[in-house]
């Protein structure tokens, strides 16, 4: 199942439309809606990371979610010089006040651009004035990130969001409507996304069963029990992004086990942020 969590309702609005989602839920606390074949969710959660990290608990005390379940915090954002309309995933969260960052894995190519996001605890009224000035602006990925990795795989649990406003553009001027139809305009990406995600739910939903070219390289090499598991991680990973090629064309016959996982690791770190 996918669950998404917004902070508005205007930012909810095109997405309950487009997935054809209805309100299931008495509670006053957080309004949440299903699709009719119950494999999509959305819960909006208000504003800031304490009401993101609520809802987030709620969904899943709620729907009973699944370890292997997909998570979305989709919403807008800011930031000093990116395009109004600008989709971007983060490949790295800061909470403002406590400086704790998280590190999502991309494990497939996203349709749009990674890039750090900053929670912060109130609206940000001057972009640069601060040493994140590079990262995206907003105040709910903290809260979600933080307690989504409790009920699921950090692989499957994501922050997407949509530039709403800039240093040209200042979040005073943002409406109601402007934001839905920010949403609307960009849920062709969304889906894209959520099709990328449950490709790799799937993958990683037979865990006994060993990738491919594994059990190749681990009779060619000398892992430890640890980085055996690591292997495993990163030809699933390689599986995802370039499933027609060899891994082991990469490889130097002489290298140790941990040597072979830096060297495919470095391989798919080239792969560029837009496909």
């Amino acid at each position: 199942m996918i669950h998404l969590i917004c902070a508005l309702k205007c930012e909810a609005k095109s997405l309950i439309a487009h997935f054809r989602l209805k309100n299931c839920s008495d509670s006053t606390s957080f309004p949440l809606y299903v699709s009719q074949d119950k494999q999509i969710s959305l819960t909006i959660s208000g504003v800031g990371k304490i009401n993101a990290a609520a809802a987030t608990a709620f969904t899943h005390a709620f729907l009973q979610t699944s370890k292997q379940d997909i998570w979305l915090n989709v919403g807008i954002a800011g930031h000093k010089d990116l395009e109004i309309g600008e989709v971007i995933i983060a490949h790295k969260i800061i909470e403002q006040s406590s400086q704790q960052s998280w590190y999502p894995q991309i494990l497939y190519s996203p349709p749009c651009q990674s890039m750090e996001v900053l929670s912060c605890d109130r609206p940000a009224s001057n972009y640069s004035d601060t040493i994140f000035s590079d990262a995206v602006f907003e105040m709910e990925a903290a809260g979600f990130y933080a307690t989504a990795c409790r009920f699921a795989t950090s692989e499957l649990i994501h922050v997407v969001k949509i530039i709403s406003d800039n240093q040209q553009h200042p979040a005073d001027k943002i409406s109601t409507p402007f934001v839905a139809d920010l949403l609307k305009d960009k849920l062709e990406i969304i889906d894209q996304l959520i099709a990328s995600l449950r490709q790799l739910a799937k993958d990683m939903d037979s865990p006994n069963e060993s990738p491919d070219y594994y059990d190749q390289i681990i009779e060619q090499w000398r892992f430890t029990h640890i980085e055996r598991n690591r292997l495993k991680s990163c030809l699933n990973r390689w599986h995802v992004l370039y499933p027609d090629e060899n891994p082991m064309k990469v490889l130097d016959g002489s290298l140790q086990g941990k040597d072979v996982i830096n060297q495919i690791t470095n391989k798919l770190d080239t792969l560029p942020v837009y496909y």
